[in-house]
């Protein structure tokens, strides 16, 4: 691995010497080098995450074109979105996943590399919004970026899926009264039923009741 070392600064409300330190790490399929930089504010620092890339390049050996560009998250997600997902789904299901992305998962990842999406980083996503969405709304997010990972890892952009062990937490199910709800009595069930059955007419207001836990109908049963 080739490395060029540069020296600059960035402006802002102080001025913040740095260091680049320029790295071929392999090669592109018409030949020419595929280059990553480290920066950092002493040379100390840059030459410590040289040395790091410099280990997984004499480990792995020079990577191939594809799955050595760091990508941002958001535009890799786009382009799998639209091969894969989009023309699968109804339009309706496409409108929804997109608003999923839009809402939710773009704002949190969207200005990430790919790479630098780890599994605290997505354990950290799921627990807050477990905290403020409906279980369904959560799954579908993580099914969303569990199958994009999936596709980064294909594609060789990613070794394997850090989804793999994210975990979501269980809420309980309760009434409005936080009381767990209990099921219906088999003789207030059977008496349902036969209600229905007799009479359908009656079938949207025991549908009610079984929802709101409100029989109207339970002197007559």
């Amino acid at each position: 691995m080739r490395s060029t070392q540069h020296s600059g600064f960035l402006s802002s409300k102080k001025t913040v010497i740095y260091d680049i330190i320029q790295s071929t790490v392999g090669y592109k399929t018409d030949g020419k080098p595929i280059r990553k930089y480290k920066y950092g504010k002493s040379r100390q620092e840059v030459a410590k995450r040289v040395a790091a890339l410099t280990d997984e390049v004499f480990a792995n050996g020079y990577v191939t074109e594809s799955a050595s560009i760091e990508r941002n998250f958001e535009v890799l997600c786009r382009e799998w979105f639209d091969l894969f997902v989009a023309s699968t789904t109804t339009s309706r299901t496409e409108e929804a996943r997109r608003m999923t992305l839009k809402n939710h998962i773009f704002p949190a990842f969207g200005k990430f590399d790919v790479q630098d999406i780890d599994l605290n980083r997505l354990q950290r996503f799921f627990n807050e919004k477990t905290k403020n969405y409906a279980p369904d709304t959560v799954h579908k997010m993580k099914n969303l970026l569990n199958n994009f990972f999936n596709y980064a890892v294909k594609q060789h952009y990613l070794k394997t899926n850090p989804m793999t062990d994210v975990t979501i937490r269980r809420v309980k199910v309760g009434n409005s009264n936080g009381k767990k709800s209990q099921a219906l009595k088999p003789e207030i069930r059977t008496a349902l039923l036969g209600l229905v059955n007799e009479n359908p007419v009656l079938k949207p207001i025991i549908i009610t009741s079984l929802r709101t836990r409100r029989f109207p109908l339970k002197r007559q049963l």
